[in-house]
């Protein structure tokens, strides 16, 4: 087991000043000549106080005219910083306007395409220009006089009232509130900085993917402890122009010195990684701060030792090891770990002996409760372990699978129609309300029912019905044809069955007609009635809608009467020897005597080969019929009939003539 013991003094060295990182990108900053710029926060060196500013930058070969490296200040004689590169003379300049104010550097002190590091002094009035660790010129710079509240740092880009935009990659920008000196200036240039007495603004510009996509890297962080980063302003932020790319190669500052004590088992792996040490000693190492600075770290190694220990135990069944990383089940020598007093993995070995223990499963169905081999008692069902003692002293665990099937309460909800038979069969429950009943389970122990019932009533209706010829009952299962009193069923709102009683008339029409004299008259007064002729295909006679009809000429008469809605059609009567019937033959027929008392004559006035002769009393019943070929007169001897009118039909060839004859 590991365990290191660490200073408290240099936790906070530890933890917030020192960061690991397996490598620091040296990137610069490309800007575009056209529009790219780094707007900062930090106000600059301010009035007449002596300043530096130094950077690396690596002019584009394309570049032309004035290219500002850095700037702020106010538009204005005096008071503004801009630090230039002259693309056409090879040249660096300070302007910052009216007279005494501005200076350049010798000519071709600048090579484009390659890095070059410049800088600028103001040292009491007077200017210095130092590219790549040289004198590169000076000058008269008294009226410089920077005020304060206008604009702040700009790299890449001077001050508003002009556009100098830069054309190349700028790194390293530095800006120190004091007059560096030339050996300064060398001794530092080549080197990236950790700290440093008037640093007062950093980028070293150790930012994003070289030339790769930086969308989201727009911060350009300011290393000292001033934290005037800056923002940047309208860059590409992928490929190799208008992005991040490779900087100016610089060796790492160092970042601070420390210590550390560890107190560890066996070994120990040094902050860097670098390293494995496996005895005490003082040991040194280097890791990389979060400013990319070395860190030296001295390591006050202790290296703890193990121990080691060996005891016997007994046990019944299982036994858990000291570490409680194992279970052993059987007699043996057995070795576990377990960290010692200082911290390291003590050894220790276990001569164990095991005891049998013994095991059952017993699967008991009870009705209310259950006592355990133990003396425990269980009342729900579920699975259960029981200890007791066995011969050789070592518990023996019995699993109870126990069901307990006392008495059960369920709820049931039923909704019926007029009487409910409770499940025991002992009750019968009529009303609405919650009732309990109770019935043995298959183990004959008691199960409660509370029965939620909802009890709707049957019903009951009486209809008066009358039809015609026959009727459908309302369920459409039954068809009747006669009056009576009848039984249906159909199901009410409630689900319940609604008894109907029909009380059914079957109308039927009395179609009888009786006939007095030339006269019919339907039996039953009161009703609808429309005679009909029967010879003319039953057509209705106009204005014969009474009881009682008198045709006025012989002929078949029905009649068709209507009751209670209903309609039927009498059978047809004949009705001879009224009014003057046609007479079809061609020559005039005569009937003598007439009257008679009982034979008499029938005078043709020519001879047909079959003549017919008919005689019908007054209900139209024929009482005499007489058949003759080849008479021009017929004789009729019809002395057996009562006295009375009757009518004579005849019929010759298609022609025909009704004559009525008096018999006395």
């Amino acid at each position: 087991m590991l365990k290191i013991y660490y200073n408290p003094l240099l936790l906070c060295f530890l933890l917030f000043c020192i960061s690991w990182n397996a490598s620091w990108a040296q990137n610069g900053l490309h800007f575009d000549d056209v529009n790219d710029y780094v707007q900062t926060t930090y106000p600059g060196v301010l009035g007449t106080a002596n300043r530096t500013f130094e950077a690396w930058i690596n002019p584009d070969t394309t570049s032309t005219g004035s290219n500002a490296i850095l700037d702020y200040g106010a538009n204005q004689v005096g008071s503004r910083n801009t630090f230039l590169y002259e693309a056409a003379s090879s040249r660096v300049g300070f302007i910052s306007g009216g007279t005494n104010a501005n200076m350049f550097s010798t000519n071709n002190v600048i090579t484009a395409g390659q890095w070059n590091h410049v800088a600028f002094v103001l040292n009491n009035g007077t200017g210095y220009f130092y590219v790549n660790g040289t004198a590169a010129g000076t000058g008269n710079l008294s009226t410089v006089n920077t005020p304060t509240g206008n604009a702040t740092l700009t790299i890449g880009q001077r001050v508003s009232g002009g556009s100098i935009p830069f054309g190349g990659i700028i790194d390293e920008v530095r800006i120190w509130n004091v007059a560096r000196t030339q050996a300064d200036i060398q001794r530092d240039m080549n080197k990236e900085l950790c700290s440093a007495t008037g640093l007062m603004a950093y980028y070293r510009f150790n930012q994003g993917n070289a030339g790769g996509t930086n969308t989201g890297q727009t911060t350009l962080i300011d290393q000292s402890a001033s934290s005037n980063n800056g923002t940047l302003l309208n860059f590409a932020l992928s490929g190799i122009s208008s992005n991040w790319v490779t900087g100016v190669n610089l060796t790492p500052g160092i970042g601070g010195m420390g210590s550390v004590s560890p107190a560890v088992c066996g070994s120990y792996t040094s902050p860097s990684g670098k390293y494995v040490w496996t005895t005490s000693n003082t040991y040194q190492d280097t890791i990389t701060n979060a400013a990319g600075c070395d860190s030296l770290i001295t390591v006050n190694l202790t290296i703890l030792q193990p121990s080691t220990f060996t005891f016997k135990d007994t046990t019944c069944g299982n036994y858990l090891s000291p570490s409680g990383k194992y279970t052993w089940m059987a007699s043996g020598t057995y070795s576990d770990t377990l960290p010692n007093a200082a911290g390291c993995d003590s050894l220790i070995s276990v001569e164990l002996t095991v005891n049998t223990a013994t095991s059952a499963t017993i699967a008991p169905v009870v009705c209310e409760s259950y006592l355990s081999p133990s003396g425990a008692t269980y009342t729900s069902s579920g699975v259960y372990q029981d200890i007791i003692t066995n011969q050789a002293g070592c518990d023996s665990i019995i699993l109870i699978n126990l069901t307990v099937l006392g008495s059960n309460t369920n709820t049931i909800i039923e909704t019926v129609c007029d009487s409910f038979i409770s499940p025991s069969g002992k009750y019968i429950w009529r009303t609405n309300g919650t009732y309990t009943d109770t019935i043995p389970n298959s183990l004959g122990c008691d199960s409660v029912l509370i029965v939620s019932l909802t009890v709707y009533s049957s019903t009951a209706d009486v209809r008066n019905e009358m039809t015609c010829d026959s009727y459908t009952s309302p369920s459409g299962k039954y068809t009747w044809n006669a009056t009576g009193t009848y039984l249906d069923t159909l199901t009410n709102s409630n689900g319940c069955l609604n008894h109907i009683t029909i009380n059914l008339t079957v109308v039927e029409v009395d179609t009888g007609v009786t006939r007095v004299g030339f006269d019919l008259i339907a039996n039953i007064p009161g009703l609808t009635y429309q005679w009909l002729d029967c010879n003319a295909g039953y057509a209705p006679i106009n204005g014969a809608f009474m009881q009682q009809f008198s045709p006025a000429i012989s002929g078949s008469y029905a009649v068709q009467i209507t009751q209670n809605g209903c309609k039927d059609t009498s059978a047809c009567f004949d009705v001879m020897g009224v009014g003057i019937a046609q007479n079809t033959f061609e020559t005039p027929i005569r009937l003598f005597p007439n009257p008679n008392s009982g034979t008499f004559y029938l005078e043709m006035g020519r001879s047909y080969a079959s003549v017919s002769v008919q005689l019908f009393d007054l209900t139209g019943r024929e009482v005499f019929s007489k058949n003759t070929v080849n008479g021009t007169r017929i004789e009729l001897q019809t002395q057996n009939l009562p006295q009375g009118s009757y009518a004579v039909r005849l019929s010759a060839e298609g022609k025909r003539a009704v004559f009525l004859v008096e018999i006395r």
